[in-house]
């Protein structure tokens, strides 16, 4: 084979995606503030919540996945386990827990601005509280260096 030859294999080799087939793009602890009205009587009428996902990738295809997310009157939703890529920007969380019927199911989709919890399955509930929901959104600004989580002490 002749240099030209040679350089062009190298140059083929060294393009595409490599932070994306490393899930490069998810890691990180992800955070979204907002604001969420109790509807009770007592207390104060709103206050500011604190959404948080949690990624760290365990491979070229697979991430362990934390996600808490809250609604009005301080209900929330939490949900742990392993996500696996769904494509091209995308992991799809998948609950293991048989116990409790057909599983959770959501698609974690990464944006040029956001990672975004979308196609949630109505199974989720089980995991939340009466007036919360997995449906967010996390500023990637927010992406904080994550190297275990909080719950592996």
């Amino acid at each position: 084979m002749g240099w030209a030859a040679g350089l062009w294999l190298i140059g083929l080799a060294s393009t595409g995606p490599v932070a994306n087939d490393m899930l490069d793009d998810f890691a990180g602890g992800f955070a979204a503030r907002h604001r969420e009205f109790n509807v009770e009587l007592s207390g104060p009428k709103s206050y500011i919540a604190t959404d948080r996902l949690d990624v760290l990738p365990i491979g070229m295809a697979r991430a362990r996945v934390q996600i808490a997310t809250f609604g009005p009157n301080a209900h929330e939703c939490y949900v742990e386990g392993v996500a696996e890529r769904d494509g091209v920007g995308s992991l799809r969380f998948r609950s293991l827990d048989k116990d409790h019927g057909p599983a959770c199911t959501i698609r974690i989709v990464r944006g040029a601005s956001a990672i975004r919890l979308t196609s949630v399955s109505a199974d989720c509930a089980y995991y939340c509280g009466v007036r919360a929901s997995f449906e967010s959104g996390f500023p990637l600004r927010s992406r904080l260096p994550l190297k275990r989580f909080r719950s592996d002490n």
